[in-house]
């Protein structure tokens, strides 16, 4: 397979970020208002919308900063909302019920190994539970 422009991807992993990309500002959308979005992620609020209504897709580089974004300001909220109030461990189950949470997980792990193992391909992650990372 071809290798992409960026950071070493292949032409789907390129296409899988940008998707992920997508599929963090519909979330982020279901929050806040194009205005609002717009002045966070500094992009103009028709791009976004066409980044949304799936009319394009946003260039890599882009569709990186969006999921980086969304990983630091959302994924923090998610785990404190998922907190238990009377005890310092985390209810994982609404995080796990959510396809969309674990593949924004998955690809900041695999982001995270790939730096660690520079010039190794991850190929496979094991888990205890037999669903519980989805496949990126």
């Amino acid at each position: 397979m071809a290798k992409a422009k960026h950071s070493g991807l292949s032409a789907l992993e390129e296409t899988k970020l940008k998707i992920l990309a997508i599929d963090c500002l519909k979330a982020m959308k279901e929050q806040k208002t194009f205005r609002v979005l717009s002045r966070e992620l500094s992009l103009p609020a028709g791009v976004l919308n066409r980044y949304i209504h799936g009319y394009v897709l946003p260039k890599s580089d882009r569709a990186e900063r969006i999921v980086s974004y969304f990983t630091k300001s959302y994924m923090a909220k998610l785990l404190e909302a998922a907190k238990s109030r009377s005890s310092k461990f985390i209810v994982t189950a609404d995080i796990l019920s959510q396809p969309f949470l674990l593949n924004v997980i998955a690809f900041n792990v695999r982001k995270a190994f790939a730096s660690v193992v520079a010039n190794s391909r991850i190929s496979a992650v094991l888990t205890a539970a037999v669903d519980g990372v989805p496949q990126q």
